[in-house]
């Protein structure tokens, strides 16, 4: 389910940087994982491979590079202020990515 157009602004990282820009929210995407966050939940199989096919879709429209999927708690200021996803494995998230880059979407 999609709450906020991409066309809009959403308030999701409030205070935040990343990479020396300020307001994350100004040029972000957030998406919402289901987890208890508490870093013994394990994402399943399939949340994997339906955010690594949304961030694919994403990239059709978007340059985004690897480097710039990052957690609310990498960007979220003061440091420590988000903790979240406590244990999504973006490696992981990376590998299946570049699975993707071969595919189009509609294989996916």
């Amino acid at each position: 389910m999609q709450i906020v157009p991409l066309e809009r602004r959403a308030w999701h990282a409030g205070t935040s940087q990343l990479d020396g820009e300020t307001d994350v929210n100004n040029f972000s995407v957030r998406i919402e994982l289901v987890n208890l966050n508490d870093g013994m939940d394990p994402y399943p199989d399939l949340q994997y491979e339906a955010l690594a096919r949304l961030i694919f879709q994403l990239r059709q429209r978007y340059q985004i590079p690897d480097d710039r999927i990052v957690s609310h708690a990498q960007v979220a200021l003061p440091a420590g202020r988000k903790s979240d996803p406590i244990g999504l494995d973006f490696e992981r998230l990376r590998k299946l990515l570049r699975s993707f880059s071969a595919t189009t979407l509609r294989d996916l």
